[in-house]
């Protein structure tokens, strides 16, 4: 929120992505038995910025939050996907981030516009309509957020079946 990080989760501190944690991976490690998804709640404002990732960006950013020079997630807002890519393979090359799958995903919290409103008898008949509109938006907004989080959830299954599906097909035993 306004630059700054209010909470991290699950993940909270670089370290613990040194000692191999049990996360959704590209390569089947035969450790998918052992997720536990965790859960959490935050009430998020207009403006706030969510930010996903995968463990080697996780690492590296909060390598970085830790050095006091946190990530200026805003900017990766303006950056094609060519500045990404290179952005990527010079932190690799600087070996400030493994060669793993790098993957980020920002979400911005919005308002939509609200409608101008015609002419108002009363101040108590305007609240009462300016009460009305939060509650509805904030039903949107609650509506809004559950199905990007059933998309969300749906996509990263998805996306874990075709990763786990490529590796597969490329690292075949051979049949020798």
């Amino acid at each position: 929120r306004h630059g700054k990080v209010l909470r991290m989760f699950p993940i909270t501190e670089s370290k613990q992505l040194e000692a191999d944690p049990v996360v959704l991976g590209s390569v089947d490690l035969g450790r998918d038995n052992l997720m536990q998804f965790e859960t959490f709640e935050a009430v998020c404002y207009p403006d706030d910025t969510l930010v996903l990732c995968t463990d080697a960006i996780a690492h590296w950013a909060l390598r970085r939050m830790e050095a006091g020079d946190p990530p200026a997630w805003d900017d990766y807002w303006q950056q094609t996907d060519q500045q990404w890519q290179a952005e990527v393979a010079q932190l690799r090359e600087q070996r400030q981030m493994p060669y793993d799958d790098a993957t980020l995903l920002l979400l911005r919290v919005t308002t939509q516009p609200q409608p101008e409103v015609g002419h108002r008898e009363t101040q108590a008949q305007e609240d009462d309509e300016w009460a009305e509109k939060f509650k509805a938006a904030g039903e949107q907004f609650a509506e809004g957020v559950e199905l990007a989080s059933e998309q969300l959830m749906r996509g990263l299954k998805k996306w874990k079946g075709k990763a786990l599906e490529k590796y597969r097909e490329t690292f075949k035993p051979d049949d020798r």
